[in-house]
């Protein structure tokens, strides 16, 4: 299964890339945001298995910490702002730094969450145990 995790999360991470250079910042954001929903249901259901199969010992067990309190914190967010927009008058610059935090809220720690559990996959995936020998042990081959 981590081969497969770490196949599926590769081409998802290509197409998100080559999305957004395909975009080259003229806005369409919305298909780039569905993307990395998918990328970020897929891997917090894995972690969510792992940690099923593994218990708390799973590696993946602060991705799925992190990734609950992030989806948490952005539907309290959402909520909050929704109101507060509607109730009080919001000053044009007040506005921009809103669309900017919520810009990084949206799409900068997807990314870092995104990044952060493919670091995992990899290590899982490629990071073999070498054997030490007595022979020359300040020696690493």
């Amino acid at each position: 299964m981590k081969y497969v995790d770490l196949t599926i999360q590769s081409i998802s991470a290509g197409l998100l890339i080559g999305l957004l250079i395909a975009l080259n910042y003229h806005g369409e954001f919305a298909l780039v945001a569905l993307l990395q929903f998918f990328v970020g249901a897929w891997q917090m259901l894995i972690s969510l298995f792992s940690v099923l199969r593994n218990g708390s010992e799973s590696v993946r067990r602060k991705h799925l910490d992190y990734s609950i309190i992030y989806i948490g914190i952005f539907i309290v967010g959402a909520i909050l702002i929704s109101f507060g927009l509607h109730v009080f008058p919001v000053h044009k610059i007040a506005q921009n730094v809103l669309e900017w935090i919520v810009g990084i809220y949206v799409f900068g720690l997807p990314w870092i969450l995104a990044v952060y559990h493919y670091t995992i996959s990899w290590k899982l995936v490629f990071n073999k145990h070498k054997k030490s020998s007595s022979f020359l042990p300040h020696i690493n081959f």
